[in-house]
C-alpha cells in the first residue's frame, strides 16, 4: 500500500518490452484469416487532436468496438474474422480500430453484410499508446453515438503489466492505468473484453478499470483470437435481435456461447489453456477490502503464512509462471491448512467475495479449484519482480489501496534491496514464459 519504488527507465522499458511479447509464439496459432494521432512511441502523452467527422452518427443502442493492435509481429488480421462474423445492423454499429505490421492504422465500419467499409486512414499510429486509444474512444462516441459500448482488445497481453504493444514507428504499451485514463477520459464503456491478450484476468487489472466499466472479461491463462471468432458473431446477432439485454445477462451469454462452441475453435490450438471469466466491477472494491484484511492479519506474522505457503505451493494453480497465481486456488489450499478460526474466516470471506464478483467463468477440468482472477504470488526465484509490481510506472491502483505488496514484501525482504535493479538484472516480469 502506497509503496512506490524508482527504478531505472532504462531498465523498465526493456522490462517491459519483454513483458508484452508475452503471447508471441502462442498466438500466432490464432489465425484465421497524415494522422492526427501522437506517433512518438510513447505512452501517456496528452498531446491533442482533432476528432474528423463520418458524418454517420446514429444513435444506436450499442456501439461495437474492436481494437486490435496487430503490429507486433506473430499477429494475423483480426478484421478479416471480425467482419466475417459481426455484422452492424438496427440494435448496433460496429467499427474496428487495425494496425498491422506494414500497414497504416485505418478505421473500418463494418456493414450489414459484413463488408468492412474504410472510414479513416489515420497514419502509422502506435497502439500501445494511450494517445491512439483515446483518439479511437473519441472517434466512436462522436460519430457512432450509442446507449451503451463495448470495447475488445486484440494484442499480447501480459496481466497486470498491460497490453497491446506495438513496435513501430516505436515500442509502446498500454498500460492499466493508460487503459484506464483512456476510459475515464471517453465517459466509459459498459463492457472491456480481451479478446487474444493473455493473463488479463489479473485482479491487479480488473480492479484497475474497476470505474470504467460494468464488465471485465478476459482469461487467467493464455487466450487466443480463436476462442472468440464465432462468439463475436454471437454478440453481435444478440445486440441487434435483442439491444435491450442488461449487461450483466450479455457477460453471462459470452462465458456461455464459449462454452459452447468450443468444437468450433478447437482445430485453431490452445484448448489446452481455456479459461474465461466475466467480471462485475461493483464487487471489486468489496474484494479489495476482503484481501486487505487477509493480508493485514496475516502481516502480524509472515513467518507463519510462509511455512503455510511452503506446504501447498504444489498444490496451488499457476499458469506459466510461479508469480501468477489463482487466487480461488491459494485460498482454497490455505483454507485447508489454516487452524486460526479468525484467520478461516477471513479467507472464508475473500472466497465468498471473489464469488460474488464472477458473474461466469469457464476453465478446464485440470484447473480444479480456479475462481476467475489471478493474483500476483511470487516464490524466491521471482520475488524481485516485486520491485516493478509497485513502481509508479504501472501504477496499479490495488498496490496503492491495499495491503497486498506490503506483506509481499513481508515475505521476501530481500526484494526491497535495490541493488539488482541497478544493475539491470532484475527478472523480468513474467520473463521466462516468453524465452
Amino acid at each position: 500500500m502506497m509503496y512506490r519504488r524508482s527504478l531505472p527507465e532504462r531498465s523498465l522499458a526493456a522490462v517491459f518490452l519483454f513483458t508484452v511479447m508475452a503471447g508471441a509464439a502462442f498466438l500466432c496459432s490464432c489465425s484465421d484469416h497524415e494522422s492526427p494521432v501522437d506517433v512518438d512511441g510513447t505512452t501517456g502523452s496528452n498531446d491533442t487532436y482533432e476528432v474528423q467527422a463520418a458524418g454517420n452518427a446514429s444513435g444506436k443502442e450499442w456501439t461495437f468496438l474492436l481494437y486490435a493492435a496487430a503490429d507486433a509481429g506473430f499477429m494475423f488480421n483480426p478484421l478479416g474474422s471480425f467482419a466475417e462474423h459481426v455484422s452492424s445492423g438496427s440494435g448496433v454499429d460496429a467499427l474496428c480500430l487495425q494496425d498491422t505490421n506494414g500497414e497504416t492504422a485505418k478505421i473500418w465500419y463494418i456493414d450489414g453484410d459484413h463488408n468492412t467499409v474504410l472510414l479513416e486512414d489515420i497514419g502509422e499510429v502506435n497502439m500501445g499508446s494511450v494517445t491512439t486509444l483515446s483518439y479511437f474512444l473519441d472517434y466512436a462516441k462522436t460519430n457512432y453515438p450509442a446507449e451503451r459500448y463495448i470495447i475488445s482488445f486484440y494484442g499480447h497481453g501480459g496481466g497486470w503489466g498491460g497490453a497491446c504493444n506495438d513496435m513501430d514507428p516505436e515500442f509502446g504499451v498500454l498500460r492499466m492505468d493508460d487503459m484506464k485514463g483512456a476510459l475515464e477520459g471517453a465517459g466509459g464503456v459498459d463492457l472491456v473484453l480481451f479478446s487474444a491478450p493473455c493473463w488479463m484476468g489479473a485482479l491487479e487489472s480488473a480492479y484497475e478499470l474497476r470505474g470504467c466499466t460494468d464488465v471485465y472479461i478476459a482469461s487467467e491463462h493464455e487466450s487466443f483470437y480463436a476462442f472468440w471468432r464465432t462468439v463475436m458473431g454471437s454478440i453481435s446477432e444478440e445486440l441487434n435481435s435483442n439491444p435491450a439485454v442488461p449487461n450483466f445477462e450479455l457477460a453471462r451469454l459470452i462465458i456461455d456461447w464459449m462454452e459452447k462452441d468450443r468444437k468450433s475453435y478447437a482445430p485453431y490450438g490452445g484448448m489446452q489453456y481455456l479459461t474465461m471469466s466475466a467480471i462485475r466491477m461493483d464487487r471489486m472494491d468489496a474484494l479489495r477490502d476482503a484481501i486487505d484484511s487477509m493480508a493485514l492479519a496475516y502481516l502480524a506474522d509472515p513467518a507463519r503464512l510462509m511455512t503455510l505457503l511452503e506446504s501447498v505451493r504444489k498444490k496451488i494453480i499457476y499458469f506459466d509462471n510461479t508469480s501468477i497465481t489463482d487466487l480461488n486456488s491459494l485460498l482454497v489450499c490455505l483454507h485447508k491448512e489454516e487452524t486460526d478460526v479468525a484467520m478461516r474466516a477471513r479467507l472464508e470471506n475473500v472466497m465468498q467475495s471473489l464469488a460474488d464478483a464472477v458473474i461466469a467463468e469457464i476453465h478446464l477440468p485440470k484447473y480444479k479449484d480456479i475462481g476467475g482472477l489471478t493474483i500476483f504470488l511470487p516464490d524466491e526465484a521471482t520475488a524481485d519482480i516485486l520491485a516493478y509490481y509497485v513502481h509508479e510506472m504501472f501504477g496499479l491502483d490495488f498496490v496503492e489501496d491495499s495491503h497486498w505488496d506490503e506483506l509481499l514484501f513481508a515475505l521476501f525482504p530481500a526484494a526491497g534491496d535495490m541493488r539488482h535493479a541497478v544493475k539491470g538484472d532484475v527478472p523480468m516480469p513474467y520473463g521466462h514464459m516468453f524465452q
